[in-house]
């Protein structure tokens, strides 16, 4: 799956000399974004949801029928078609938004691979060291842009500067405890702040 790769893929999971689930294993880790049906002949419930875990889009069972079968295949085409919709927003955004790194060296090159892998994991937790003025934050934020979460709020927050009975409060925000809060209401830690996907950050906000 090179230059020219389809965007869907029909495969029965019935194929001669290969698990139809490893064969679809193989190609999401050649292509991740390739979306696929796949074809059964039973609604077997243990290889539909290997199927689904494998990646797969959706399922068709046998015998097909081509309103069915078509029904499947438009559904599959929007998903592709809004997956690259917003990949060109992102893109867009990127070249307008996001600082660009500067520099040939070897660890800059390697920094930006980094960049680019863990962009992928939205949901994986990243520690970035350094001293101060080394970059830290513009890391941070290439991270973020890159993310399929790029559409929400990047929060930042300086916890040396929190006093350390309130960092948690500040963090994870605070019950709606009469005792605690006025009228009962809670307050919104930043770690929830940071969560809302709805709309993309204005250009030169800081948060």
């Amino acid at each position: 799956m090179g230059e020219g790769a389809p965007d869907l893929v029909l495969m029965d999971i019935g194929l001669p000399g290969m698990n139809g689930v490893d064969a679809l294993k193989a190609m999401k880790g050649i292509r991740p974004d390739l979306v696929a049906l796949v074809i059964t002949a039973y609604e077997d419930v243990a290889t539909v949801v290997s199927a689904m875990k494998a990646g797969a889009f959706d399922y068709v069972l046998k015998p097909l029928h081509a309103e069915t079968l078509e029904v499947h295949v438009v559904n599959a085409l929007e998903t592709i078609r809004l997956k690259k919709e917003v990949r060109d927003l992102q893109e867009r955004y990127l070249r307008d938004n996001v600082p660009l790194f500067i520099g040939h060296s070897q660890r800059v090159r390697e920094v930006m691979e980094f960049v680019e892998a863990v962009s992928k994991s939205p949901d994986t937790p990243v520690l970035i060291e350094g001293e101060t003025g080394t970059g830290k934050e513009l890391i941070a934020a290439a991270i973020h842009y890159r993310s399929p979460h790029f559409r929400g709020p990047i929060v930042s927050v300086n916890c040396a500067a929190i006093p350390r009975e309130l960092i948690e409060s500040e963090l994870f925000g605070t019950r709606r405890a009469r005792s605690a809060v006025p009228a009962g209401r809670g307050k919104k830690g930043l770690v929830e702040q940071a969560g809302r996907r709805h709309a993309l950050p204005e250009r030169g906000s800081g948060t």
